[in-house]
């Protein structure tokens, strides 16, 4: 009898991941499409605008505020998720990182003040728009 549940859950598992694999991957507009939601429609490139000011730390696992804007330098503390911070400036290039495109923010958090890939950063009341 315990041999049954074990086949049948294997075959369970079997199907599930069948079917997972079949799915092909979403593919993102580019910035001169427009998205179109229920609600709203708007430009791609309106969603990215620049704002300084008071911030959420918004990745799960917390966000590392570095000396310089790129992922090789070194880690001067972890933000954790949820945390405010108060964004300075941007970086005038992108980056990417795990898929996501994004400026290096310049960030005060706490006593430190460095740099964080901004696109785990979410703008809170009082953000003022730059670009």
């Amino acid at each position: 009898m315990r041999k049954v549940y074990i086949c049948l859950i294997c075959s369970l598992l079997a199907l599930y991941c069948s079917k997972n694999e079949e799915k092909k991957p979403v593919s993102l507009p580019t910035e001169l499409e427009e998205v179109s939601t229920e609600t709203q429609t708007m430009k791609v490139s309106e969603r990215k605008k620049l704002t300084v000011g008071p911030h959420i730390v918004s990745a799960p696992s917390g966000l590392m505020l570095r000396s310089e804007p790129t992922r090789e330098s070194p880690a001067i503390v972890k933000m954790l998720k949820d945390m405010k911070v108060e964004v300075l400036e941007y970086s005038s290039k992108e980056d990417e990182y795990e898929g996501n495109r994004a400026r290096w923010a310049k960030v005060k958090y706490k006593k430190y003040t460095g740099w964080a890939f901004s696109y785990y950063l979410k703008p809170e009341k009082g953000a003022k728009v730059i670009e």
